[in-house]
């Protein structure tokens, strides 16, 4: 598995399947259509649909649709609020009318069933009632994400041996993004390698010793999924160099004389 994970996470702009209708001149044009391709059961979601219509004459109305059933509507003029929606009941989508507005519809306590193809249709206003839609997929998994596998620390090195480490994911329904971090920062890119599988990711660098000769290097594998779903294994690793051997306590590098 890459760095960047199996799943792009959102339908970015000029992204999605989309179409323009209009009986003449140009389209309105939706100009990002903003969806999460990934979320777990409970999340609140944020669907964005930004749009600009040419000539000015402004918005006639703008739906959602999941799976061709409309389940949202904003009409300027009609829905004047708050909330200023109108909702239609469709399985596995439950609106917050009063979070949400023409540019960013929420919807809440997100289930399996939410998963589907979303559909926003922005249409401007007479005399021409131009046209366009676009669409993106939402996927809804009900396993957390769990803390990944970190195996091949031997906890003890040489200055310059190599630390050779696998970060395997145990989540069964899904392949989450793994990430390492040394001493809680981002490793750099030519120690990360691909792994044996589709979960797993490598890290590859040479064991270095601190300033007063020895040290501990703190190296973390995060499985993340959508925004705010991360989970983290941490392992310490122990650097010895001249002999000696040194444990941090405290934010304190201690000599220890190794065996």
């Amino acid at each position: 598995m890459g760095q960047d994970g199996p799943l792009a996470l959102r339908a970015g702009p000029g992204e999605g399947r989309g179409s323009g209708v209009s009986k003449s001149g140009k389209p309105v044009h939706i100009t990002e259509l903003d969806v999460p391709a990934v979320a777990l059961e409970g999340d609140d979601v944020r669907l964005r649909c930004r749009y600009r219509v040419d000539d000015g004459t402004g918005l006639y109305t703008l739906k959602w649709y999941k799976d061709r059933r409309e389940f949202y509507s904003h009409q300027p003029g009609l829905t004047t609020g708050p909330p200023t929606c109108l909702t239609h009941h469709v399985p596995g989508v439950n609106v917050d009318c009063w979070s949400s507005s023409e540019r960013e519809v929420v919807v809440v306590g997100v289930t399996e069933a939410s998963s589907g193809q979303y559909q926003c249709e922005v249409i401007g206003e007479h005399p021409t009632f131009r046209k366009q839609t676009r669409t993106a997929t939402l996927t809804v998994f009900s396993e957390a994400v769990q803390p990944p596998v970190v195996s091949g620390s031997r906890g003890v090195y040489e200055e310059r041996d190599l630390v050779a480490l696998t970060c395997t994911s145990r989540n069964t329904q899904y392949l989450p993004t793994l990430s390492w971090r040394i001493n809680d920062l981002p490793a750099p890119k030519s120690y990360v390698v691909g792994g044996t599988g589709r979960d797993t990711l490598g890290l590859r660098f040479p064991a270095v010793a601190g300033e007063r000769g020895g040290g501990v290097t703190s190296v973390t594998c995060l499985a993340s999924l959508g925004e705010g779903h991360v989970r983290a294994t941490r392992v310490t690793l122990t650097v010895r160099s001249g002999g000696r051997r040194y444990v941090e306590s405290r934010g304190e590098c201690q000599g220890e004389m190794a065996e």
